[in-house]
């Protein structure tokens, strides 16, 4: 079982967020879990960094508890080119969706 390191943060990307609420729910849901220091959402670049000594294992439920999912954020460039391309992929179903109905 991974777990963070007090010394070094966990960068989490964090998909499902919309608003200064989802950011809350996924701070608060961090800073639950046994072992988290602290914990900080990002709106803006979907991230969460978190700090502590926590399993990284229970971090992902944490935030699937709170109806959002989590990864481990990509650490290269070509990784986070992906992440984008798929973000944009579930925004543009989205649209289609809000647009069908």
């Amino acid at each position: 079982m991974n777990q963070i390191s007090a010394k070094e943060p966990l960068d989490l990307s964090i998909h499902g967020m919309t608003c200064a609420a989802c950011v809350r729910r996924v701070e608060s849901a961090l800073a639950a879990v046994p072992g988290v220091g602290s914990a900080s959402v990002n709106l803006a670049n979907r991230r969460a960094r978190v700090s502590g000594d926590a399993p990284l294992d229970a971090l992902l439920d944490a935030v699937d508890a709170a109806g959002y999912r989590a990864s481990p954020a990509p650490k290269d460039l070509a990784e986070e080119a992906a992440e984008g391309r798929a973000e944009a992929a579930e925004f543009k179903g989205e649209v289609i969706k809000l647009t069908a109905a």
